[in-house]
């Protein structure tokens, strides 16, 4: 695993391919993308002055540069923070092949306080308790999605307990504007694109929406903390908090057996891809295989895997959230979690502002007329019927007056099963009388979210929404 910075695909030189049409062969150095540049650019110099500013001078803290590339931030770092302890973590390819790599490993060994660390062994076999790990510009060079969230498992893995995770990604650049002359049909590679028209290796780019990266840091085991507004760009702060719901379902070997065949891909001779016939043996080798990772399937059989009660509740309501994200993803954003009400007497276990500008959640504010500027989520490991108490703390939650409803009068509390599905709606009727509407999801509703995700049918999602809430008001 991770052997080599070199990737090897054949994919459809078509981007409607029907699986019958000829491949394109291509070689990706994901080390190519290490910048020129000498010292972190002006937007993330600024996102690090806001970052070191809430690790005082006086207390040592260890960071991990993750895909440090030609050390601009490790020497940034080292000579901005005297308390910092800096690991930079890169191919030794690079710097064995680079001159200005191998001028800024020169003078960052000037700085008894850094260290170097090889990728991937020394990386992988590291068990450092980290404060900080930076990952600038990491994650949108990689290739293939599974290996993300893997790299993820092993950045948890190594902070400590409350350890911080610093993103940083390229976001809206023009040169990188989906159908550009550099992102578009003709250089599509799995879920991203290939770069580098005159190079004949070429480099990787995906960019992420805000969502998306919140997504799969909560597979990984993060939470959001803070975001910084840098102009176009995306950094965002995450806290290590267990449990991780996904990152340990990766299938090392599936990844590996991938790379073995790209491994076989002949180096280019040229700049333009080499143009191949589908055939045995020559078959497809795609970076977005749904068999190395897939989220809607991973969260379908995990919640499987989760019994009921107490051991369990943890990593319910991490998953819980994970498949509501993404069922809710285009009607529901800035979700919270474990918020206080009340002046910080009682906590909501998922907050989320109601965005929607179609669908079920728009439908219910305009449609029925129940005021949900926000959505209150309270997740149960129970099975069985739920009692009064579970539906009394989520409904007091809830603001029933229609005219300062100013948190919402819409609620959903997640639980595994019901056995009695009639009292539970009478239980709810009863509520909604007095302008609580609380709407029951369970372990079957999940799946169902998690199947019409992975096939993009947001209107499953929303019948299945629509049928709770006509159930609630008949």
């Amino acid at each position: 695993m991770w052997e080599s910075p070199r990737y090897g695909f054949r994919v459809p030189v078509d981007s409607d391919d029907d699986g019958h049409g000829d491949l394109k062969e291509l070689v990706i150095d994901v080390t190519g993308s290490a910048p020129s540049f000498d010292s972190p650019r002006r937007r993330l110099g600024s996102a690090f002055e806001r970052l070191f500013a809430s690790y005082p001078d006086k207390r040592p803290f260890k960071v991990l540069d993750l895909g440090a590339g030609k050390l601009r931030n490790t020497v940034h770092i080292l000579k901005g923070k005297p308390s910092s302890e800096v690991w930079a973590v890169e191919y030794e390819s690079l710097q064995a092949t680079s001159d200005q790599a191998q001028a800024a490993y020169k003078k960052a060994r000037t700085f008894s306080r850094f260290h170097d660390m090889s990728f991937p062994h020394q990386f992988t076999q590291a068990n450092n308790a980290f404060d900080l790990i930076l990952l600038v510009n990491v994650i949108s060079i990689m290739p293939i999605p599974a290996e993300r969230l893997l790299m993820l498992h092993h950045c948890f893995q190594k902070l400590k307990k409350g350890g911080r995770l610093f993103w940083y990604s390229q976001h809206g650049e023009p040169d990188y504007a989906i159908g550009g002359s550099r992102c578009n049909d003709q250089t599509r590679c799995g879920d991203g694109f290939y770069i580098g028209g005159k190079k004949y290796e070429k480099t990787f780019f995906r960019e992420f929406e805000a969502f998306e990266i919140d997504e799969m840091m909560l597979a990984a085991g993060f939470t959001f903390e803070k975001a910084y507004t840098i102009d176009r760009n995306l950094a965002r702060i995450y806290k290590k908090r267990p449990p991780a719901p996904l990152a340990d379902m990766i299938d090392v070997a599936k990844i590996e057996t991938l790379l073995a065949k790209g491994a076989r891909v002949e180096k280019p001779t040229g700049a333009e891809p080499r143009i191949i016939q589908r055939s045995k043996g020559q078959p497809e080798i795609k970076p977005d295989d749904s068999l190395l990772f897939d989220y809607d399937l991973f969260c379908a059989k995990r919640l499987r895997q989760i019994k009921a009660g107490r051991d369990g509740a943890t990593m319910f309501h991490r998953l819980a959230e994970l498949i509501l994200r993404r069922a809710f993803r285009t009607s529901l954003r800035g979700w919270e979690t474990e918020k206080e009400v009340n002046d910080g007497r009682g906590r909501i276990d998922l907050f989320a502002k109601n965005v929607a500008e179609n669908g079920f959640f728009d439908r219910v504010r305009d449609h029925f007329g129940i005021k949900c500027p926000y959505i209150s989520i309270e997740c149960k490991n129970y099975s069985g019927d739920l009692g009064n108490n579970e539906l009394n703390q989520l409904a007091s939650r809830l603001n029933p007056d229609p005219a300062h409803a100013t948190r919402g009068q819409l609620g959903i509390l997640v639980c595994r099963s019901v056995k009695n599905t009639q009292r539970t709606i009478e239980q709810v009727r009863d509520r909604a009388r007095k302008g609580e509407y609380i709407l029951v999801l369970t372990d079957s509703d999940l799946q169902q979210f998690c199947t019409a995700s992975r096939d993009g049918d947001s209107d499953i999602i929303d019948d299945v929404m629509e049928n709770k809430l006509q159930a609630l008001l008949a």
